[in-house]
């Protein structure tokens, strides 16, 4: 399930790449490409490394989960904010364009979806329900990349874009 739900997630990441390139530009691609890039990065701390501890305090307490789940989500809320947070002010330091700017303020708002999904992985995880993670990549994936497909075909802008997928991105 876990391999299954990785394997989703790159495959449609890929296609958001491509239609990107092929439907924007190659400007437009870079810069979504690096708030991409930018996003990935700070999600790693918004997470704080909860993962791996709630999977295995949860698979050794079921009981504990809605504990687990509720500090959990207050902790990674918070690391999201300041990642949020973070993230935009490094753009700026870095003095990137208004486009690329707002492209990387619009992705930074999926760091706390991601975060908060994140947590619900790991206890699924812990509680060995690993085929809703799967299912739900698998539903997710296939709305994202419906929809901007769609939308690209329909004359959808970088900023739309940046939008879309901060929404959908977990």
């Amino acid at each position: 399930s876990i391999l299954a739900s990785d394997v989703t997630n790159r495959v449609a990441t890929f296609v958001v790449y491509t239609l990107t390139a092929r439907y924007l530009g190659t400007l437009e691609f870079g810069i979504v490409s690096l708030g991409l890039t930018l996003f990935h990065m700070f999600q790693i701390l918004a997470t704080a490394g909860l993962r791996t501890l709630i999977m295995r305090e949860v698979s050794k307490e079921v009981g504990k989960s809605k504990a687990y789940l509720v500090n959990a989500s207050v902790v990674v809320s918070i690391t999201s904010l300041v990642s949020i947070l973070s993230m935009n002010v490094l753009a700026v330091l870095l003095q990137y364009s208004e486009s690329t700017l707002y492209v990387t303020f619009c992705l930074s708002l999926g760091i706390l979806p991601y975060s908060l999904s994140m947590v619900c992985d790991a206890i699924f995880q812990g509680r060995e329900k690993m085929h809703l993670i799967a299912f739900s990549n698998l539903l997710t994936s296939l709305i994202k990349v419906g929809l901007i497909l769609v939308l690209f075909l329909q004359g959808l802008t970088l900023l739309d874009l940046a939008l879309l997928i901060s929404f959908v991105h977990g």
